[in-house]
């Protein structure tokens, strides 16, 4: 039982003052009903004061222009809006906006307000100063170009293809999937499952499931590095030669008369050669059979 119907049961005195529990509770619930049915009523009272108030705030051109003319007594009387602040007009500018009728984002200027021409401006008595947050409610979503993108789940194991996607300035979320992205993806929402699949890949993209644990391969060994092979020095200086200053004079003098005798020799062996060449006809290479036949026995050497 709610606080509101039990003061009004107890404020109020039941037509049922017998024992008889049903028609008791059937009454109870009778006044229950006028409880909630009061409130719904007061809600949506509020709900339209409200909608008139955020009218009233948008100043919409076309209740504007069906307000009553300035000739009228009414208007005669009417009061005139705040001056805009210098805070208000850099909105106005920066939000494309309109400082006669102060609208953000109105399509037109001062000039061709629709306002000025019908003589017609927003209320002042429910007149609210222009803040930052009005010119963000009142930005339009607008299209300046389209990138690429691929999705990705939390865990990896589902990607979508590649996609063409809006970018649009304003927009209160990150990323606004629709209907184009479903039917690309292949995705089949049941709203009695809670589910969203993928009919390619069977993967439901709302209750996604455990990654499988990953195997870690085992630690790789390094062995220790090749000791280099150690090279022989090189030896780029040319062994010591023993100059013939140094020696001792018997030793040079030896040294020379080797030197002369070996010369001699070499000029005995050239002159015999030439000795041979020349004289070829007395001296054969072999004598005949019989050449010591007619030599004379008598003859002794």
């Amino acid at each position: 039982m709610s606080t509101d119907l039990k003061l009004l049961i107890e404020g109020k005195e039941l037509l049922c003052t017998g024992k008889d529990f049903t028609v008791w509770a059937q009454e109870v619930a009778e006044r229950d009903d006028q409880i909630h049915g009061e409130r719904v009523h007061t809600l949506r009272l509020i709900e339209q004061a409200q909608s008139d108030l955020l009218s009233r705030l948008s100043d919409n051109p076309s209740r504007a222009a069906s307000a009553p003319s300035n000739n009228s007594p009414s208007n005669n009387e009417r009061k005139f809006l705040p001056r805009l602040t210098d805070t208000e007009k850099k909105l106005l500018n920066e939000h494309e906006g309109c400082t006669c009728c102060r609208c953000f984002y109105a399509g037109h200027h001062s000039n061709t307000c629709l306002m000025k021409k019908t003589n017609s401006w927003p209320d002042s008595s429910s007149y609210v100063s222009l803040m930052e947050a009005m010119a963000k409610a009142a930005q339009p979503l607008r299209c300046l170009e389209y990138v690429k993108i691929e999705l990705v789940s939390g865990n990896g194991l589902w990607k979508s293809g590649s996609l063409l996607a809006k970018v649009n300035n304003g927009l209160p979320v990150p990323l606004l999937l629709g209907m184009t992205f479903l039917y690309a993806a292949h995705i089949v929402i049941d709203i009695n499952t809670r589910t969203a699949i993928d009919t390619h890949t069977c993967y439901d993209l709302l209750t996604p499931p455990t990654p499988p644990a990953r195997i870690w391969q085992p630690e790789k060994i390094v062995p220790p590095p090749t000791p280099k092979k150690k090279r022989p020095p090189c030896i780029t200086e040319k062994p010591a030669t023993l100059a013939g200053y140094l020696l001792p004079t018997s030793i040079i003098a030896l040294v020379c008369d080797r030197i002369e005798s070996l010369s001699f020799q070499q000029l005995l062996v050239e002159k015999n050669a030439k000795l041979k060449e020349e004289f070829m006809d007395c001296f054969p290479a072999r004598l005949p059979d019989n050449a010591g036949e007619d030599l004379p026995e008598d003859v002794y050497h």
